[in-house]
């Protein structure tokens, strides 16, 4: 190495040696970026139809799977009203809707109301 110059304790080199000793470096996009985290493709949820049915008038369609506050309550199906079953949630199932009012949508009700057709 040549051209160097002595400061103090310090050693100072000049930017030609420093290209001698370290090539320049050439990253890719694919070295410098993280790699993309593939998240798992869930499966495909089968749909089945059903019918609001049990000993009420209406059913409560809810925006979360519980039935602890009221205020998640969204809408309402009438009894023998049809749904279209989306996925399981426990003890709730999720749902497309039509009130046959013009209103729907989609929500959570209670799976013991939900008969199957």
């Amino acid at each position: 190495m040549k051209n160097r110059r002595f400061y103090g304790n310090e050693l100072s080199t000049t930017s030609d040696e420093l290209k001698e000793v370290a090539p320049a470096v050439k990253e890719t996009e694919s070295e410098v970026l993280p790699e993309k985290i593939e998240e798992p493709v869930p499966e495909k949820e089968i749909v089945r139809e059903g019918v609001a049915s049990g000993d009420f008038k209406y059913l409560n369609v809810r925006k979360t799977p519980s039935a602890k506050d009221d205020k998640n309550i969204i809408a309402q199906i009438e009894n023998g009203g049809k749904v279209t079953i989306i996925s399981d949630h426990d003890d709730f199932i999720f749902v497309k809707f039509d009130t046959g009012k013009g209103i729907g949508g989609e929500g959570y009700v209670m799976k013991k109301f939900i008969k199957e057709v």
